[in-house]
């Protein structure tokens, strides 16, 4: 199984449509307390501190964001220690539409991300964790085989029902195998993936049939080459990454 290199790309591009909603409380003085903090789940493979646990929610506090439910990270590969932390409320499910809002936080070794979406605003920061305050929505769509599903991000490009194809044939094992590899291996390879915390599809813009798959589990995960053929979904390679 090769390891690829993915210089400069995030897992996170994919945590789904992102929607800017507002920017809020910019100082402590306005900051509001998170509420229902002992509901909050923290992935249990992010291994935060106490320490970082308490600045992360009070950078969510100061930036408005009270409603916190679940908090992540999300690995930039092929780095083996740059990540953000996403800060997600409740989710609410419209139909097989999947939305929740969220907020992003960096830390010192990646506040270059945050960067990207601060413009001239000031931080919000608290420690050693810094946010934009730019609180978004986030849409995801809920691929469903009989009682069995997950929430996958799509980027630009990717339809709804490209989206149920591939992941249909991953989840049903009916993957047409291109990769050279043996069966049993891409089989256990797209088992694995699919018990990831976080999946998404991207197009392939040079390609109008071809699209990648993304997952991520605590810094590691998988990037598989998709052909989409009408009903034939063919896999071209599989790659495996860690952080």
């Amino acid at each position: 199984m090769r390891r690829r290199s993915c210089a400069g790309r995030s897992v996170a591009g994919l945590v789904g449509a992102l929607i800017p909603i507002a920017l809020s409380c910019l100082t402590p003085s306005c900051a509001k307390p998170v509420t229902g903090t002992g509901q909050v789940a923290w992935q249990r493979d992010d291994r935060f501190s106490r320490a970082d646990r308490r600045e992360i929610l009070e950078a969510a506090g100061q930036a408005g964001f009270t409603e916190v439910r679940t908090v992540s990270k999300r690995w930039h590969r092929p780095s083996r220690d740059q990540f953000h932390v996403l800060v997600e409320s409740n989710q609410t499910v419209t139909g097989r539409r999947v939305a929740s809002m969220a907020l992003i936080i960096c830390g010192d070794v990646d506040r270059h991300h945050c960067d990207d979406e601060r413009g001239n605003r000031p931080w919000v920061r608290v420690g050693q964790w810094m946010t934009s305050a730019t609180i978004v929505q986030v849409e995801r769509w809920r691929v469903i085989d009989a009682d069995w599903h997950i929430d996958v991000a799509l980027d630009d490009g990717v339809t709804e029902s490209i989206a149920d194809a591939i992941i249909l044939a991953m989840h049903r094992q009916s993957l047409v195998n291109k990769t050279g590899r043996p069966d049993l291996l891409v089989r256990e390879d797209v088992r694995r993936a699919l018990g990831h915390r976080f999946l998404g599809i991207e197009r392939i813009v040079a390609r109008a049939d071809r699209y990648e798959v993304t997952t991520s589990n605590d810094g590691t995960g998988y990037v598989f080459d998709m052909r989409v053929l009408g009903d034939r979904v063919e896999v071209g390679e599989v790659s495996y990454w860690d952080a």
